[in-house]
């Protein structure tokens, strides 16, 4: 009896230890890590994925092909694209009053809050217009379309005298090859010098692409789209300018299709495929809130990358409060002279150029006021270990050229070297973590709410996150716990003591302390566990007239607390009040035995 009882509760009852991991509640760090949106977002894809590879292929041919017939306008006349006749539209439209007027309030008001707050503040200031620079690939990341444009245009000029065997674009070719974006006007003031190689069209392929995937452009078609990146970018264009530049920015966004290549296409297809997924899992009712919440996560996640990396910029340029716009300049220039002073070896130039850096970083730190220095302190943390803002170990250097000297000489560069090289790769990795972590997570996460805003939430949204018990009340209720376990324990103890044999099997009983005691504990014992015992297990009442062949059980049944995650029951507080309980019923089961004669 005491074995079919026990192993019934051990099957039937599952307690819930969500809120736990190994007896101890998650931290809020893996929380973090677990509500992070790329985690996320790789998760989803394990589930059904021959429904998004087909999504893709489906998407992917539909996007190639609108983006190709937009792409093939703006290898023509610019005027006579769709985004041409946007502009003509928009501009004659910004000739009312209305908008004029809308317009200049506008204008004015940005023009107000430049010089009185942000100019005013040297910790706005200093994020505005001293920004912390990383490396080649990261800058031109963080200047987004542009940044993408630009390196096809001098990838297209490598092209272009390649093939025709030309050196057209070889000064332009060497001198943007780092920021690339930084010479965009000077890339396309070579191209209007050779206006016969404008509406050529040039296919960059690679090996692994199938032809349909082959990337073909203009000049006149890049230069187009330069234009149009300008016209979204710069605030003081005119409202035509704006409407245009915005039409392209965000076709961009829908397609990657118009500044990146096609496999970007590609990977936008993936996400609406994933999008129309979760959509069509969604109840009822929810499936286009559903639908529009996914989609505003993916495109926040990856198409405001730039976005993301100018404001962490902004946020990193904290570290030169106090330092003047001109020093600012200077800074990076020496930074620059320094590293290849060091590479060259001489020391001469090295030490020359660090106490002249020494000396800008001296006077901008005595202008720093006492309540600026926390902000700086934290642009310091974020832009540590940035390549363009990193000194170099100064390189030795062999005077008489032997072999070993040589030898030895690379090993000593190798030690020097290496505590530079830990600082720069730390230095990426935590930015990185913390730009997915957290700056991607609030892009993802406003996206999101405004997408709410406007379409709705749905039931099941991305922001739901579960809840996770306060360690101080988690401790307070293992407390609480402890005592009950003692309190039954010792009412089981009565309970054995109390159970007197019967001569006649008629015998009539009265409520025993178990009982009455539990019945006294009730309010106690709905709180433990996950979940509250429900009403329906309350221990009925016997009376002297109940046949003892109809005996009902007269103790509080076990809770039922939920699915059983992945631990050791022996390890939770929920199973040990549990056994407690399978003691209790099988000392009733038993007294039921003895008094009934079965």
């Amino acid at each position: 009896m005491q074995s079919n009882i026990s192993n019934a509760y051990i099957t039937a009852q599952q307690p819930n230890f969500q809120a736990y991991q190994n007896g101890q509640a998650i931290s809020s760090g893996a929380q973090k890590l677990e509500d992070n949106t790329l985690l996320k977002q790789a998760q989803k894809t394990q589930d059904n994925p021959a429904v998004l590879i087909a999504g893709t292929a489906g998407f992917g041919a539909a996007l190639l092909w609108a983006t190709s017939l937009l792409n093939k306008q703006l290898q023509g006349d610019y005027d006579k694209t769709v985004f041409g006749k946007i502009e003509k539209w928009g501009d004659e439209l910004g000739k009312k009053d209305s908008v004029t007027k809308t317009g200049n309030f506008l204008r004015n008001a940005g023009n107000w809050i430049n010089t009185n707050i942000i100019s005013k503040s040297e910790i706005l200031n200093s994020m505005k217009t001293k920004p912390s620079i990383g490396g080649n690939m990261v800058q031109g990341q963080a200047a987004g379309t542009l940044g993408h444009i630009s390196n096809s245009i001098r990838e297209y000029m490598e092209l272009y005298d390649k093939t025709h065997g030309t050196t057209i674009f070889k000064d332009i070719i060497e001198k943007s090859k780092n920021d690339s974006h930084k010479f965009v006007d000077e890339m396309i003031d070579v191209i209007n010098k050779n206006p016969q190689i404008k509406n050529e069209v040039m296919k960059k392929s690679s090996w692994w692409l199938p032809g349909f995937m082959t990337k073909g452009t203009t000049f006149g078609e890049l230069i187009n789209k330069v234009h149009l990146t300008k016209n979204y970018k710069d605030f003081s264009r005119s409202l035509g300018a704006k409407l245009s530049g915005g039409a392209f920015r965000s076709i961009e966004a829908l397609s990657n299709g118009m500044a990146a290549g096609k496999v970007a296409v590609l990977l936008q297809a993936f996400f609406l495929a994933q999008s129309m997924k979760e959509a069509m899992d969604a109840p009822k009712g929810d499936k286009f809130k559903t639908f529009a919440e996914s989609m505003a996560s993916f495109m926040a996640m990856m198409l405001t990358m730039g976005l993301q990396l100018r404001a962490f910029n902004a946020a990193a340029g904290m570290k030169f409060i106090g330092m003047k716009k001109e020093d600012y300049d200077k800074y990076h220039k020496l930074i620059e002279r320094i590293n290849g002073a060091a590479k060259d070896g001489d020391k001469a130039a090295y030490t020359a150029l660090k106490a002249e850096l020494d000396n800008i970083k001296k006077a901008a730190n005595k202008n720093v006021k006492f309540y600026q220095k926390p902000f700086k302190w934290i642009g310091n943390i974020l832009s540590w270990g940035r390549i363009k803002e990193t000194i170099r170990p100064l390189k030795s250097v062999s005077k008489s050229g032997s072999a070993a000297s040589k030898a030895g000489l690379g090993i000593l560069n190798a030690l020097k070297s290496a505590p530079y090289g830990a600082k720069l790769g730390l230095g990426y990795v935590g930015r990185f973590l913390f730009i997915a972590t957290t700056v991607m997570s609030l892009f993802t996460d406003t996206a999101v709410k405004i997408s709410h805003k406007i379409f709705g939430r749905p039931q099941k949204s991305i922001l739901d996150k579960e809840s996770e018990e306060p360690a101080k009340q988690t401790a307070e209720q293992n407390t609480n716990n402890n005592d009950i376990k003692t309190q039954l324990e010792e009412q089981l103890n009565n309970s054995r003591n109390q159970i007197q044999p019967a001569s006649n099997p008629n015998l009539k009983y009265q409520e025993g302390n178990l009982l009455s005691q539990m019945r006294a504990n009730q309010g106690k014992l709905n709180s433990i566990g996950s979940q509250s015992i429900a009403s329906s297990v309350a221990a009925q009442t016997l009376d002297s007239s109940t046949p003892p062949a109809e005996l009902k059980r007269t103790y509080i049944p076990s809770p039922i607390l939920g699915p059983e995650t992945d631990v050791s029951p022996a390890e939770t507080r929920s199973a040990r009040i549990d056994e407690v309980f399978r003691q209790a019923d099988w000392a009733e089961a038993q007294a039921q035995k003895f008094l009934t004669g079965f």
